[in-house]
């Protein structure tokens, strides 16, 4: 052992140096952590020769074992100091002294603290800014505000002041059209947004106004308007549903109206009785056909206490011109499964079925198209029960409908709102009337030929004749006569609807013509000559009527001797000098031929065929009540 020291040894005690070296840095704390005993038991080791004598070193280095009583531990704790005691003193309170901050940290810290402050002041100085602002505005539009309304308050009374002053002129005068034409805007500035064509009611005013024997005062405006209203118009009052459910009733709302949207007088409206049918459509093979899978059921509307229209014992009009009905479509197989993949398209037809003296001759309705599908009779999925919050899908689409020879139907949609061009007029329907009477009589009347429609509106001529046709030439369709339908732009969408409808687009073409544009009856021209043109209630304004007149004159040129033109026209409001001015233009190049009743031979081989279904009346009696006309034009 003498290699690595005396371990026996006192003077070189490394405990000893360790406690001398901790006594030094405690200082006069040092004293606290020293034994009972100022003389501290010596650490000399010294060899024993039994290392596990585990006894003697328990006793020799104080370890209790594991029987030492507990009270023995307070020797153990005699040994180091409280520790109240360790927290008063010098060391441990030097100890928990933070460090001193760094000079660079708080100058840092001090330019924050500046900043945001200064940063709170300039936010607090613009927030307050702003408030003053929005105050000075609000102060500003109250202001501007009540200038506003107190000149407004001055303009309507002077305003107010004229008009009384104005309606005592009008009432002192003799001439009340004057004062109708006064009270509207009859100027011809188009708009600066779509708006409903009045163009024909303010031409009707006017001619009213320069118009002698024009009633006045003294007499209803309605009877004049309605001197040859003998045809009525079955109209939708309200929208309808477009998707239906087999054996559930659904209500139509109806009105019966006049070419002019008129309702009938009062006195008329006391005799009007009429009953309504319903007749199931549907569209197969590009046809619209009776349907014979599933019927249709047309009832009275059952009224209840809250129900404000008023109550009928018939689906129709009894008494009014407001009427209604409700309908149920049924499968006539209840297993029948349709082996299209998708629901076709149904139609319903509204037409007159019986009435009472004196007759009204109605035109049907016809409203779709309309889908149908089975009721559900399962528990109602969530999905079910949400659709029954969506919005319904309801229409005001309308038809007119003519019953051909095969019992398949031509269908003219109708749109009111576009005003004049969206209508069928009674010259249209008296004019299409006689064009299926001649080809009735020489199926080979217009064979191969060309045949223009002018201002075709709807497109109802021309899309009858090629309807006949297609079916007369099936087989033959070189046969078949070319058709074109005119009009101005704005008006040839209704055209090219009604025609993709009833799948006539091989059967006809739809071109742009203005009357006087010679470019455009040019491009007429090009496809060869025309040898049948017809024009039906194109006599409403009378500005219009030399460029219409230089229009049929230049559609003549290629084929004079041949070609036929047929205008038709029904007198409502053009004063008779207007009337004159354009039957002079026509002599200086036509000879004028006014054909007669007889001419015209509207008679029909079956009531199922035709614009008007129904077997009461003299449809004969009622296009002659119409009060139109039909003038032939013969090259000079």
């Amino acid at each position: 052992m003498s290699d690595f020291g005396d371990f026996s040894s006192t003077t070189n005690d490394p405990s000893a140096d360790f406690l001398a070296r901790e006594r030094a840095v405690l200082g006069g704390d040092a004293d606290i952590f020293t034994t009972l005993d100022d003389n501290p038991p010596s650490t000399t080791f010294t060899a024993t020769p039994d290392l596990l004598d585990r006894s003697s070193a328990q006793s020799q280095y104080g370890i209790m074992s594991p029987s030492t009583p507990a009270n023995d531990y307070s020797a153990f704790e005699s040994n180091y100091p409280k520790t109240e005691n360790l927290e008063t003193s010098k060391a441990f309170h030097n100890a928990m002294l933070p460090d001193e901050e760094p000079d660079v940290v708080r100058q840092w810290r001090e330019n924050q603290k500046q900043l945001i402050a200064k940063r709170d002041e300039d936010e607090s100085n613009k927030k307050q800014e702003v408030l003053n602002k929005a105050r000075e505005d609000i102060d500003k539009f109250y202001e501007d505000y009540n200038d506003k309304k107190q000149k407004a308050i001055e303009e309507n009374r002077e305003r107010e002041d004229k008009l009384l002053k104005s309606r005592e002129e009008s009432s002192a005068s003799t001439n009340i059209w004057a004062s109708v034409s006064r009270e509207i805007d009859v100027s011809n500035a188009k708009a600066a947004y779509p708006t409903r064509d009045v163009s024909r009611m303010k031409s009707i005013i006017l001619d009213l106004r320069k118009d002698q024997s024009a009633p006045d005062g003294d007499i209803d405006y309605f009877h004049h308007l309605q001197r040859y209203s003998a045809l009525y118009r079955i109209l939708l009052a309200t929208p309808y549903s477009t998707k239906l459910t087999f054996k559930q009733w659904y209500r139509v709302n109806l009105k019966l109206v006049n070419e002019l949207d008129l309702t009938m007088t009062e006195q008329q409206k006391g005799n009007c009785w009429l009953e309504v049918g319903c007749h199931l459509l549907v569209e197969k093979n590009k046809s619209i056909v009776p349907c014979k899978e599933s019927s249709i059921q047309c009832r009275p509307l059952q009224h209840d206490e809250w129900d404000s229209t008023t109550a009928s014992d018939i689906a129709g009009f009894q008494n009014d011109t407001v009427g209604d009905l409700e309908f149920m479509v049924s499968l006539h197989d209840e297993g029948y499964v349709s082996s299209s993949t998708t629901s076709p398209n149904y139609y319903i037809q509204i037409y007159p079925k019986t009435q009472k003296h004196p007759f009204i001759m109605a035109f049907p309705l016809i409203i779709g198209p309309v889908t149908m599908e089975e009721s559900s009779i399962h528990t109602p999925t969530y999905a079910s029960i949400n659709n029954l919050w969506e919005e319904p899908s309801t229409s005001n689409t309308i038809f007119h409908g003519y019953r051909l020879q095969d019992s398949s139907f031509l269908v003219i949609r109708e749109d009111w709102s576009l005003g004049t061009p969206g209508k069928m007029w009674d010259s249209a329907l008296v004019l299409s009337q006689m064009m299926t009477d001649k080809i009735s009589h020489d199926p080979d009347y217009f064979r191969g030929g060309r045949f223009i429609d002018l201002s075709a509106g709807t497109g109802c001529l021309g899309l009858l004749i090629a309807a006949l046709y297609k079916n007369i030439y099936r087989d033959h369709k070189h046969n078949m006569p070319r058709i074109t339908l005119t009009d101005l732009p704005e008006a040839l969408d209704l055209i090219q609807q009604n025609r993709s409808c009833n799948h006539l687009e091989g059967y006809t073409s739809v071109k742009s013509l203005e009357w006087g544009n010679y470019r455009d009856v040019q491009n007429l021209l090009l496809e060869g000559p025309i040898h049948t043109v017809i024009a039906s209630d194109v006599l409403y304004r009378p500005s219009t009527f030399p460029s219409l007149v230089r229009t049929l004159v230049w559609l003549s040129e290629q084929n004079r001797h041949q070609i036929e033109i047929y205008v038709g026209y029904k007198r409502r409001g053009l004063a008779l000098q207007d009337e004159k001015q354009f039957f002079n233009l026509c002599a200086e190049s036509f000879h004028i031929i006014t054909l007669s009743s007889a001419e015209i031979c509207i008679k029909r081989n079956s009531n199922l065929e035709g614009w008007i279904l129904t077997g009461e009346g003299d449809l004969d009696d009622a296009y002659k009540k119409t009060g139109v006309n039909i003038y032939q034009l013969v090259c000079k």
